[in-house]
């Protein structure tokens, strides 16, 4: 169960979250405590999840999880099925985007 937590896209979009309301409430000056907050969750988070990944890689040393790893785990794929898929899969989702990002601008 903590494996497919730490692997999930969640938590990483939660913590993007509070560190954008962070530096966004940092910029208006009315709102100070509200920033300070939002930075301090972010910073509690963060320990958390860093916690959590350890402790996962010291229940299982075979499957370890990196803390700096920016590649997706799902394009970790051994399978050429999957991996034709996934390639599949990201050339819609490109095509998709390079026709709606000059779309919404």
């Amino acid at each position: 169960m903590l494996r497919f937590f730490l692997r999930s896209p969640i938590f990483p979009v939660i913590l993007l979250i509070f560190i954008t309301a962070s530096l966004v409430l940092s910029l208006i000056n009315t709102q100070d405590l509200l920033a300070k907050l939002c930075s301090g969750i972010s910073l509690i988070l963060a320990f958390v999840w860093t916690i959590l990944i350890k402790l996962h890689n010291n229940k299982n040393p075979k499957n370890r999880i990196k803390l700096t790893g920016f590649i997706p785990y799902e394009f970790r794929e051994m399978d050429e099925g999957q991996q034709w898929v996934t390639f599949k899969a990201c050339r819609n989702v490109y095509i998709y985007y390079s026709l709606a990002i000059p779309v919404v601008t």
